[in-house]
């Protein structure tokens, strides 16, 4: 799953986060010019290189793949300026921010504002099932279904990924996502 960039513009970008991922770590003071949310940015735009969607997931080989935000989006004209121009797949990509789970049912990657665990719970529930890749930065994120968790450690970005929550959205992770991630481990059944 190879990247294709119509304008090269993120090159740089890459080689950042493939040079940190390797360390299974994003340091924000690494990249001194960099915001925590234009790395994060950075990460949902290469977490779409490293999962696979079933085809049922898109209206049709031309669509895009859609990046959204639901609720709060700390990202600002970040995740926008990351995403433009850019393809996967040879899909372009589309950012879009709604304020309900319904509304974002269409989204590819979703990245979950702050919610109280309640709403972060419904929020999740009616997604379930769904093939997306469910993103978030609360505590329990990945506890409460969510497929990937962004946590500060120190300085660091770092990242927690629930595989369950993965294999009920029908999306296959990378080895190399699950390489550089705490993965969820489950009790029981």
């Amino acid at each position: 799953m190879e990247p294709r960039s119509k304008h090269g513009r993120l090159r740089g970008w890459f080689g950042l986060f493939n040079l940190v991922a390797v360390s299974a770590t994003a340091s924000v003071a690494f990249a001194l010019a960099t915001s925590e949310y234009q790395l994060k940015a950075v990460f949902l735009f290469n977490f779409a290189q490293f999962v696979e969607w079933p085809a049922s997931a898109f209206e049709s080989p031309e669509a895009p793949l859609l990046v959204c935000v639901l609720g709060n989006d700390p990202f600002g004209q970040e995740l926008d300026s990351v995403m433009e121009g850019e393809t996967i797949n040879d899909r372009s990509i589309d950012v879009r921010r709604y304020s309900s789970a319904d509304e974002a049912s269409e989204c590819h990657v979703l990245f979950i504002g702050q919610r109280s665990r309640a709403e972060l719970r419904r929020t999740l529930e009616r997604l379930q099932g769904k093939p997306i890749l469910t993103v978030g930065e609360t505590a329990d994120f990945a506890s409460t279904g969510g497929v990937i968790r962004f946590f500060m450690e120190g300085n660091r970005v770092r990242l927690e990924i629930n595989p369950r929550a993965a294999d009920a959205a029908q999306l296959r992770l990378s080895s190399k996502l699950l390489r550089s991630s705490q993965i969820l481990a489950h009790r029981g059944n």
